[in-house]
């Protein structure tokens, strides 16, 4: 799971002190209704920022239109932040100029102590 060797019993609500090294900003998309009733973006607002440990769990490479594109799955985690901020799937992450795109949430073990990010990240950016 981690890749230090003496976390292996390691107890899975917490983060190790020194994995929690990078920092990211969550953000959520605001919408609005326009007059017709359809929905426009105003863009996006940071909900959250803390201290996370980001973990590489898969990487793709496809070829498609003459084009290579490169997917990455990460692992974005960190504590659970309270109960006033709600994370979902469409979320985006930053990470200096890298954005993570929020796929599955997941508090772990329904504990709220940690919060897993599963993430995909293409080509860098999105």
């Amino acid at each position: 799971m981690w890749p230090y060797p003496q976390n292996r019993n390691r107890n899975p609500l917490a983060i190790p002190a020194g994995a929690k090294k990078h920092f990211i900003q969550v953000q959520q998309e605001g919408n609005t209704v326009d007059a017709a009733g359809g929905q426009s973006s105003t863009g996006w607002t940071t909900v959250l920022s803390c201290m996370a440990a980001i973990t590489t769990l898969a990487q793709k490479e496809a070829y498609q239109s003459g084009q290579y594109s490169a997917q990455v799955t990460h692992r974005i985690s960190f504590d659970w932040p309270g109960p006033s901020i709600v994370l979902i799937g469409g979320m985006q992450v930053l990470f200096g100029s890298r954005t993570f795109i929020v796929q599955v949430p997941d508090n772990v073990q329904e504990m709220n102590r940690t919060v897993h990010l599963m993430c995909l990240e293409i080509n860098g950016s999105q």
